[in-house]
C-alpha cells in the first residue's frame, strides 16, 4: 500500500480523466501486488483512462560492489501494464 492505497490513485485517475487530462504520468513503482480488491480497482481505472496513462519501467543499480554493480529492472504488473504506455526511468540513488 506504499505510499498510498491504490484506490487513491484510481480515484485520482478518474478525476483527472473527467477534468479533461490528455496525458497522466505516474512515477510510482507498481511492480508488486497489493490487495486483490485494490489492484482490481486500479486496473479498472487504468482501463478506463486507456493509453493516456504512462507508468514507469525502472532500471537501477543494486548491490554493494561499486566497481561491478548489477541492474534491477522493475516493470508494472502485467495487469496494469497492458492498459498503459510505459516510460523508462533510470534511477541513480545516493550511497
Amino acid at each position: 500500500v506504499w505510499p498510498w492505497p491504490r484506490t487513491y490513485y484510481a480515484a485520482a485517475l478518474d478525476q483527472l480523466v473527467a477534468a479533461g487530462a490528455s496525458t497522466i504520468a505516474l512515477d510510482i513503482d507498481l511492480s508488486a501486488r497489493s490487495t486483490p480488491e485494490a489492484d482490481a480497482t486500479l486496473e479498472a481505472a487504468l482501463m478506463r483512462a486507456g493509453r493516456m496513462v504512462i507508468l514507469p519501467a525502472f532500471k537501477q543499480p543494486v548491490g554493494i560492489n561499486i566497481s561491478r554493480p548489477g541492474l534491477a529492472e522493475t516493470r508494472p504488473l502485467d495487469l496494469f501494464a497492458r492498459h498503459v504506455s510505459l516510460a523508462s526511468v533510470l534511477v541513480h540513488p545516493d550511497p
